[in-house]
């Protein structure tokens, strides 16, 4: 019979109830939650149940802070003999689905329950680690699952020549402590001839190996040397799609390969950093530059070594599609878009019959007035032809662009992908913590750069 995951209110007793108990049964780990908070939280819409022939066998409890904009998971709780079926990935599923708005889930989870690759297989991130309040003194790891908003400030275009991703090989000899072995070829990437023309970039899994050290001190130190990186944050759903894909292509290829989960968390690095549209992924793992050839057959990445790195940097740069093709040599102009011009764009930027003639020109119209601030802008070439036209306002915290069009062009992909950078720095530059777009009928080139960067399904 199929789970189905249900919101229980304060009035629900029986509901309310049969989550007490299952909670209880495990406060051991859970710690001690009272029935007036489960009833409180359950107020706040804070609490989900998942059923399955009438039977509650896991629950999520949870705030929703008023000054925060994320989702705190204060219990995840799944009964022992109802594990394995999925019921707690239903559980996060159906908070992000009711929650869209929220930026992420915040959870706290000691170290010693040994529950890391849980977390990892939904989609949590660690992000550090705080002392509990116990009398133990015991250590508790910060785990962050990202609800997919645009990331205003990872999205900043590098102006190196090559972004590189870089696997915990890697990562230790540069920015470990003490660098076991011999270092020095990891150490040439640190050249300084070499300064503006790379960067390197971190996904998730490099977090998750640093939160896998067991020396205090030095997860502290490497946490802290991540903040000279770029992190990259690729869909989690994506990476799990590519991981399988090269998983299964390694098992064609390599019939003796040892499948286990180290060379899973090996190849996470190489789905993790082609979701994220880099190719160039560095590492000292023999075993992972031995599953070059399904790197880059599967997912478009070259697995190489640091040697490689600095003696082929021109000829990786080729590979290297994280950067839009910049618009050098050509003559666009922005200007507002004036009272009274809408009618003239009909022709340039409509997508679809329903907002088509009259209709979209009514709709432009009307973001010209009224109790938001709309700014509408208009790019044209040098010939005067509209190329590209947008609409933002801020509500709030949020971004919010009812218009994303861009009208046929030879460098129309380049202007989709350049106006989401420019949307993103009106963002930043305005404070803004999400960036929402609202346009019914994008252009596809348009839904396109913003599917890319995780904005649209």
């Amino acid at each position: 019979m199929a789970i189905k995951v249900l919101p229980v209110s304060e009035a629900q007793d029986e509901l309310l109830g049969a989550a007490v108990s299952l909670g209880d049964r495990y406060t051991a780990r859970l710690g001690l939650m009272t029935p007036p908070a489960y009833r409180k939280m359950a107020e706040d819409g804070g609490l989900l149940v998942a059923a399955e022939a009438g039977t509650v066998i896991g629950y999520a409890l949870f705030g929703l802070p008023k000054r925060s904009p994320h989702v705190r998971l204060a219990h995840l709780c799944v009964a022992e003999e109802h594990r394995g079926k999925g019921v707690a990935r239903l559980l996060v599923e159906a908070i992000c689905e009711r929650h869209p708005q929220r930026l992420g889930i915040k959870a706290k989870c000691r170290r010693d329950y040994g529950l890391s690759e849980m977390w990892t297989s939904l989609g949590f991130v660690p992000r550090g680690e705080i002392r509990g309040r116990g009398r133990d003194g015991e250590t508790l790891d910060s785990w962050w699952l990202d609800m997919g908003h645009p990331d205003l400030f990872s999205g900043l275009e590098s102006d190196a020549l090559l972004v590189v991703t870089v696997d915990h090989s890697v990562f230790a000899e540069l920015w470990g402590r003490e660098p076991a072995g011999d270092s020095s070829e990891s150490r040439a990437l640190e050249a300084g001839w070499l300064a503006d023309l790379i960067e390197f970039a971190f996904t998730p899994q490099l977090l998750r190996d640093v939160r896998d050290l067991s020396d205090k001190d030095e997860r502290v130190h490497q946490r802290a040397a991540l903040q000279g990186l770029r992190q990259i944050s690729p869909a989690p759903e994506a990476v799990a799609k590519r991981g399988d894909e090269l998983m299964e292509a390694a098992r064609g290829r390599l019939p003796d390969l040892l499948v286990d989960d180290e060379m899973r968390r090996r190849l996470r690095y190489v789905a993790e950093t082609s979701c994220a549209g880099l190719q160039v992924l560095a590492t000292r793992d023999r075993s992972l530059i031995g599953l070059a050839d399904v790197a880059w057959e599967v997912a478009r990445v070259r697995i190489v070594s640091p040697s490689v790195v600095t003696t082929h940097v021109d000829e990786l740069r080729q590979a290297q599609v994280y950067r839009p093709a910049d618009l050098m040599g050509t003559e666009f102009r922005s200007a507002k878009l004036q009272p009274g011009a809408e009618d003239e764009l009909v022709a340039f930027f409509e997508q679809s019959s329903p907002d088509s003639g009259p209709t979209f020109a009514a709709w432009l119209r009307s973001l010209s007035g009224g109790a938001m601030d709309w700014h509408r802008e208009l790019l044209r070439d040098g010939h005067g032809r509209p190329v590209a036209l947008y609409a933002w306002a801020m509500d709030g915290r949020v971004l919010t662009v009812p218009v994303l069009r861009t009208a046929t062009h030879a460098l129309e992909e380049t202007l989709a992908r350049q106006l989401l950078f420019s949307l993103k720095r009106l963002g930043r530059e305005n404070g803004a913590q999400i960036l929402r777009i609202t346009d019914p009928s994008p252009s596809p080139a348009a839904k396109a750069a913003a599917g890319d960067d995780g904005l649209f399904a």
